[in-house]
């Protein structure tokens, strides 16, 4: 799914991150490097001669950093570049004030952070901060649909990519009490509410197996709904240490036909050799295994055709 025009800040956290090369070099820097004293320089160099006390003045006239940089200069071609040290200003000298665009902002940082290796607690209270706001966006009688709008136009990441990542990392982790408060808690604010569904489903399966198996079957029929490859491949990793032989084996029987790339069948073969070795079907796991080897040098985009297909299903048989 395409994601939707973005925001201001947002756009240029993307620039920010990505760093394209027909971006012009204030659009991509980093102005959380700078002090506040570079910070207000860049802005008298912009005509703009202001300091702290005067911000703060200023401030308490608008409700966002967009407002006040827009206030600020009628110079359309300035105002963006009027914008970003003004955004990063409010950021730090009005915590108290902040817009969603500055919680996004903190989320988008953070989420940055987290894919640079750096594991604290500032993502959670980032993530924490966004429901506090979005939540309050819902009880002022905002629709579901305008608030996971706005969470997606104010983020420069795919937030509900990385959240679906994120918890998927907490229960490979065993941190099935975190992974079940946030999926429970961005429920209302998540788009993609099938794949999330499979989130559940690992969950139930750790809190509750009768019910995981009344929401399998819905998966199930959901997954001959969508006929997504993607999802039976999900389905099927989540499946393969269970150990439940029909259920598996009639999933990878209907996914088989949709696969279209040498990485989706690679990915089913690792799942089915989990699931044979699940049985204890060691002779099995080894020949799927050992054919998996014999493919590690196909090119993982290269299509599928009928014969790899055909070659694969000698490997469902039970």
């Amino acid at each position: 799914m395409a994601k939707m025009q973005l925001a201001r800040k947002a756009l240029y956290n993307a620039l920010k991150y990505h760093h394209p090369l027909d971006a012009e070099e204030w659009q991509q820097e980093d102005l959380r490097l700078l002090s506040l004293e570079q910070l207000f320089a860049r802005l008298g160099k912009l005509g703009c001669n202001l300091d702290k006390d005067s911000f703060c003045l200023f401030a308490e006239e608008v409700d966002s950093p967009e407002d006040f940089a827009d206030d600020l200069i009628e110079d359309p071609k300035k105002q963006d570049q009027i914008f970003l040290p003004v955004f990063e200003i409010w950021r730090r000298l009005l915590p108290l004030k902040p817009s969603f665009s500055l919680i996004a902002d903190e989320l988008d940082e953070q989420i940055h952070c987290y894919n640079a290796g750096i594991r604290d607690e500032r993502l959670l209270k980032a993530l924490h901060a966004v429901l506090i706001a979005l939540q309050s966006c819902l009880d002022k009688d905002l629709a579901k649909q305008d608030c996971q709008d706005l969470l997606e136009t104010n983020t420069a990441y795919d937030v509900e990519g990385f959240l679906y990542e994120y918890i998927q990392e907490s229960l490979d982790e065993n941190q099935i009490a975190l992974a079940s408060d946030l999926l429970e808690a961005f429920e209302p604010f998540i788009k993609d509410a099938e794949w999330f569904s499979l989130l559940q489903l690992r969950i139930l399966f750790q809190k509750d197996p009768e019910e995981a198996e009344e929401l399998l079957k819905d998966i199930c029929f959901l997954a001959g709904e969508l006929q997504d490859p993607e999802f039976y491949l999900e389905i099927l990793g989540i499946l393969a240490a269970k150990g439940d032989k029909e259920t598996f084996l009639e999933i990878a029987e209907a996914a088989l036909p949709l696969l279209e790339t040498e990485d989706q069948l690679q990915e089913l073969l690792s799942s089915l050799a989990l699931f044979w070795s699940s049985l204890d079907k060691d002779h099995k796991e080894e020949a799927v295994l050992l054919y998996l080897e014999a493919r590690k040098n196909i090119p993982l985009d290269r299509a599928l055709s009928a014969e790899d297909q055909k070659k694969v299903r000698v490997f469902l048989e039970a």
